[in-house]
Order: structure tokens, then sequence, then C-alpha cells
């Protein structure tokens, strides 16, 4: 379990500064506080261009992308202006990876110098990812959306509709990611929402460890105001002994 104190612990997660669609990731947007991780949203103004993007978002991963089959949730409240989104998301890549040895570190941009493990954890897009995507006030309804990667290709999977809890954005609630050999499912509170395995899914199944990844993202119509995401836990649960292959 990781709980967030009054600094963000940098053993275990990586703030991102990728950018894609309508906005840049800053590190700026992540702070900490009364417990709680807060990813933040901004817009970008004349004075502060962001070199082209809309908006300026927070964005976290776990640094470690060795996690295998289990159970991945985060407690969080989901940001409550419409057009904004909250994104849990289990995946293989990120472009900002780097390791450190006695030779010194290890940049993604020489990826010979990469051990094959490192390799696959390396890539600017996801390659294999598992992604929940919350929305407070959607269109008078609040939801989630359920998307899946695998060997970098995308797939829509379902709008949930409206969840049992109401809206998303009033309280925290418990968001859980079951990876399994054989499926993946999604989870509020405890409550099954939906599960897939290689035929439902339509693409097949990760084998890959996984990194957690948390951000706050926007569309090119999204409002131009700023808005959070708090999260006050994340957790991972080792299931059966099985572990994903790298």
């Amino acid at each position: 379990m990781t709980s967030f104190g009054s600094a963000l612990d940098t053993n275990m997660w990586a703030t991102s500064t990728s950018a894609s669609g309508s906005q840049a990731n800053q590190a700026a947007r992540v702070s900490t506080s009364s417990n709680q991780l807060k990813l933040s949203i901004a817009p970008c103004t004349t004075a502060a261009p962001c070199n082209g993007f809309n908006f300026t978002a927070g964005s976290v991963y776990t640094k470690s992308a060795l996690w295998g089959y289990g159970v991945y949730t985060a407690r969080f409240k989901a940001p409550s202006v419409t057009g904004f989104t909250a994104q849990f998301e289990v995946r293989v890549g990120e472009s900002s990876y780097t390791r450190t040895t006695r030779h010194g570190t290890r940049h993604q941009h020489h990826p010979d110098l990469l051990t094959p493990c490192e390799q696959l954890n390396n890539r600017a897009s996801p390659t294999n990812a598992i992604t929940f995507r919350v929305r407070g006030n959607q269109d008078g309804s609040n939801g989630g959306a359920l998307d899946y990667t695998i060997n970098g290709k995308y797939k829509y999977l379902k709008w949930v509709g409206a969840l049992a809890i109401g809206n998303p954005s009033s309280a925290f609630h418990e968001y859980t990611i079951r990876y399994m050999p054989t499926y993946f499912s999604f989870y509020v509170d405890g409550t099954l929402l939906a599960t897939y395995n290689a035929t439902t899914s339509g693409n097949g199944l990760p084998t890959t460890t996984m990194a957690a990844s948390l951000y706050i993202s926007a569309t090119n119509t999204s409002p131009k105001v700023s808005d959070a995401f708090l999260v006050s836990s994340v957790s991972y649960q080792q299931i059966w002994g099985a572990t994903a292959t790298c």
C-alpha cells in the first residue's frame, strides 16, 4: 500500500514530462498535502503558451515496471469539471525512463544500453495498457470508460455509464484493475463493472509486467479552467504467486 504524506516518495514514483494530445505534463502540476496526491490541470495562457498545447497537467507513474499479475487499486476523487478525466492505468511504457548503473545513467534514447526488460518498458506510448477513465458531471451522467492497448494497438472497450456510487467527483472511491493470465477486469468499491478475456477483449491479452500510472487529462474541447484529481492511496496485491514475464 502506498499512501501520500507531505512529499512524493521519489523512490517509488516519478513525474512524467511527456506531452500528447491537448496537454503537456509538468512536474509542477504534481503535489502532496493532507496525505493526498494532487494531480492538477490548468489552461495555458498567452504569457505561458506551453509550446502549442492547451493545458499543463500532472502525471505520475511507478518507477518499477516489474509488477505482475494481481490486483491494482487506487482510491481517488475524480475532477469535478466536465471535460476533465481521472485516469488510472497499469501499463508498459514511459518516455522518461532512465536507469543508473556503475557505468552511469542509461537514457531511453540509447536502447542498445538497456536490458531487454528495460527496452520493453521504455516507450513514449504504452505498448500494453489497461486503462480506467473516470469522469464526473459528464453530460449529466457520471461514469467511466474502459480502454485497452496491446502491442501498441488501442481498443476502446466500453462506456460504463452512470455509476452506482453517484458523482465520482464528490467523494473518494476505490477503483480496481484485476490483471490475470486469462482475463482482466474493472471494479468500483468492490463491484464488478466488466471482465475481458482473450476473445472478448478483441486483441488478446498482455503477458508483460506493468507499472502503475495516474494522470489527469483533457481534450481540445475541454473548458479553459483549472481542476484537480486527488488520490489518497495506491496498492498492488500479487495473486497466486503468478508473475507476468518481462
